[in-house]
């Protein structure tokens, strides 16, 4: 944040700007400052009302969630996930129910030459596999990573969890089935772990999902980086993490898929 913010935020985030650090603004001002701002400034007051009005789930996503997922994103889509392929369900403790779990939104690995090139090998063309682990007839032959699952305020914790779970689960699933049938092998110890989020009215949570052969395990939410959108540092916060978690995908896991 550059130092002439700090008026500005002080205005419009009374009680939580002295929180602030003093590393948390630069002499840099983004060429697109003014833009940003009035973005983040939106999302700020829309999730204070979602909060105070006690609003549901879908105004939680399309007036917070969705621009500030939108605000960071560039060369990775946003999507809306779709229902899950039932092989790659998990079944249900003392039944033989699949649990067919969707999480709210996944980013869609798109644009540029190693997409075409790979999409064209695997899914649109040449073999013509499914790569994600959707049933939508477009979806399924594009790379997704990540999940997030959104529930209001006052939403169930464990439920989104769950999703996210069943979600995130069943895309390594995929992408070690993928991964088995190039290598002609077992694909133990080599699908890079994934990222995932749940997001609980302001609160903004980051979990790890990774693959140990025979089983899997989600592993959060990782404390030390949480965020939430009560201030407009918070928002900031977010979008860091948020880009970090896009690059990863972008540097590493979209390289590995690709090779």
């Amino acid at each position: 944040m550059d130092l002439q913010d700090w008026s500005r935020i002080e205005g419009l985030d009374r009680e939580y700007y002295q929180d602030i650090p003093d590393y948390a603004y630069t002499n840099v001002q983004p060429p697109d400052a003014g833009s940003l701002w009035q973005q983040l400034e939106k999302i700020y007051l829309n999730a204070r009302d979602c909060d105070t009005y006690g609003k549901d789930e879908n105004a939680w996503c399309l007036d917070v969630v969705q621009p500030l997922l939108n605000s960071v994103l560039e060369g990775t889509m946003l999507r809306q996930s779709q229902q899950i392929e039932k092989d790659l369900l998990p079944t249900a403790a003392n039944s033989l129910s699949k649990l067919n779990k969707k999480a709210d939104y996944s980013f869609e690995f798109s644009g540029g030459p190693d997409a075409f090139d790979l999409y064209q090998k695997v899914s649109f063309g040449g073999l013509g596999m499914n790569i994600s682990q959707t049933t939508d007839a477009y979806t399924k032959l594009v790379a997704l990573f990540s999940g997030l699952e959104v529930k209001p305020d006052d939403g169930g914790k464990k439920e989104a969890l769950a999703q996210l779970t069943i979600w995130l689960t069943a895309g390594i699933r995929r992408t070690a089935q993928l991964y088995q049938i190039a290598e002609e092998g077992s694909a133990e110890g080599h699908v890079p772990p994934t990222l995932g989020f749940t997001v609980i009215g302001h609160d903004w949570h980051i979990y790890m999902a990774y693959d140990l052969g025979k089983e899997m395990h989600v592993i959060g939410p990782i404390s030390t980086i949480y965020a939430d959108t009560r201030s407009i540092y918070g928002i900031f916060k977010i979008r860091d993490l948020l880009r970090r978690a896009i690059q990863y995908a972008e540097e590493d896991y979209w390289p590995w898929l690709c090779d």
